[in-house]
């Protein structure tokens, strides 16, 4: 689910059990709590950052990097792989 879409709807009136259930959650299973810590979660994250405050940032904040520089040796091995 696009978080700035949900929000966006969510301040034009339309309620969060509505925007999950369009979504195709199954609110049976996540549980109408999770809707609302989720919607109190978001609002305030907006609240304080604008829309940058709904951005996924958890691969960035990982702390593992997306990719290690490889040494020669590595780097060679690699080819002779191919």
């Amino acid at each position: 689910m696009n978080l700035s879409a949900f929000y966006c709807k969510y301040e034009n009136g339309k309620l969060p059990k509505q925007i999950f259930e369009v979504c195709g959650f199954d609110l049976e299973i996540i549980g109408e709590r999770r809707v609302q810590s989720s919607t109190s979660r978001w609002s305030a994250a907006y609240k304080m950052d604008g829309i940058n405050g709904l951005i996924d940032t958890r691969k960035e904040n990982s702390g593992r990097p997306s990719q290690c520089e490889l040494s020669l040796e590595e780097k060679m091995a690699r080819l002779e792989q191919f």
